[in-house]
């Protein structure tokens, strides 16, 4: 690429300057150079650094990449990666991508107990996982395998099954005041 600008010794120190060739108009001359302060400065700090001007990015382009900059950063603050976004819209795109309506109320525990009435009696029963599938009305749900075999709906917790020994317990003595 070739120079527009050179670097003259002047009574007050170095200066960028530009050649007249390159100018139409002569602000302030200096023999066969004219001198324009920071906006030739700048050029000049281009060219040292040996980048054309195809080699930059118009005021645009570089807002647009900010703009995508500030979008990943705020993919990465929530530990959602562009690459894993980008995966689950062409699963949206290829009809692959399903929003579940259900989130599973029980989270791992040390006995994974949760309790039901029977009889006039609490008693424990033991989840060991669930899946999600459809319910008996054939909408979505979680449903929970328990460790004699049975299945319950996400839908029966807090009606059937209870979370806590009390609530079990405050549900039966709620049934058993209204009969």
């Amino acid at each position: 690429m070739e120079r527009l600008t050179t670097k003259r010794q002047l009574k007050y120190g170095t200066a960028n300057c530009l050649s007249t060739e390159y100018v139409s108009r002569p602000i302030a001359s200096n023999g066969d150079e004219i001198v324009f302060g920071k906006a030739i400065d700048r050029l000049a700090a281009y060219e040292d650094k040996g980048v054309a001007p195809e080699d930059t990015l118009s005021a645009v382009e570089m807002a647009k990449v900010a703009c995508k900059l500030t979008v990943a950063d705020a993919y990465i603050a929530t530990g959602l990666m562009p690459e894993r976004v980008a995966e689950l819209a062409q699963a949206e795109k290829d009809g692959r991508l399903v929003v579940l309506v259900a989130e599973p109320h029980l989270k791992p525990t040390k006995t994974n107990e949760v309790f039901i009435c029977e009889g006039g009696r609490v008693w424990p029963i033991y989840v060991t996982g669930c899946e999600v599938g459809p319910n008996s009305e054939g909408r979505l749900a979680v449903i929970y395998e328990t460790l004699d075999g049975d299945m319950f709906c996400d839908t029966d917790i807090r009606k059937t099954i209870f979370l806590t020994r009390q609530e079990a317990e405050e549900a039966m003595r709620k049934e058993e005041s209204q009969e």
